[in-house]
């Protein structure tokens, strides 16, 4: 399996590409231009970890007639007051392509397989992908290198961001290499969260 990391976007989002065989799924496609990059190879999916607009800019460019998101988030993609991109520095932002609804467990798209965990917090759908045998985790803006996802935007918990990083953490080894939403992946046992015990 391939894993290609993309920061890109006004907010240098972690847009991310995983290969295997016949099989790429993008994650939270931030960029207009991945296409050009000759990446998108085989039977293409979608996934997005979450619905705000940083997360969903790429969507409409994307050769998909379907986007995997969790049914609490799927509110966002035709909201812009919801998905943050009446705040942001463009036009408002929506996305028409039908949302297949991703609910925690273990999922295959094509050749790829991973388990979801809902992990809300930062928003209510918020989702984490886990890859087992590849020893890594996408976690969009629930866990950062040097912090966690923030809870004050439109459907944010603090409460539910507790929960979830004591369920994440309980379930997920430590040696698990992380890809957040933003920045560098990191080590989950390296994070300050896990070394109290969540």
């Amino acid at each position: 399996m391939k894993i290609q990391l993309n920061p890109c976007g006004p907010l240098q989002t972690n847009t991310i590409v995983i290969t295997h065989k016949n099989t790429t799924i993008v994650v939270d496609p931030a960029c207009s231009d991945l296409a050009s990059l000759g990446i998108l190879k085989g039977h293409l999916y979608v996934v997005l970890t979450h619905g705000h607009w940083d997360h969903i800019l790429g969507v409409p460019l994307m050769p998909v007639e379907t986007v995997y998101i969790h049914r609490g988030d799927v509110p966002m993609l035709s909201d812009p007051m919801l998905n943050g991109s009446l705040r942001g520095i463009f036009a408002p932002i929506t996305v028409s392509v039908k949302p297949s609804p991703m609910c925690e467990g273990v999922h295959a798209l094509g050749d790829i397989s991973f388990t979801v965990y809902h992990t809300p917090g930062h928003t209510p759908g918020s989702i984490s992908l886990y890859f087992p045998g590849e020893g890594i985790a996408i976690v969009g803006d629930f866990l950062f290198a040097d912090g966690i996802g923030r809870t004050d935007l439109p459907g944010g918990s603090s409460a539910k961001m507790r929960m979830s990083i004591r369920k994440f953490m309980k379930a997920i080894p430590g040696d698990t290499l992380i890809y957040p939403g933003h920045g560098r992946p990191f080590h989950l046992k390296t994070h300050y969260l896990y070394k109290r015990g969540g």
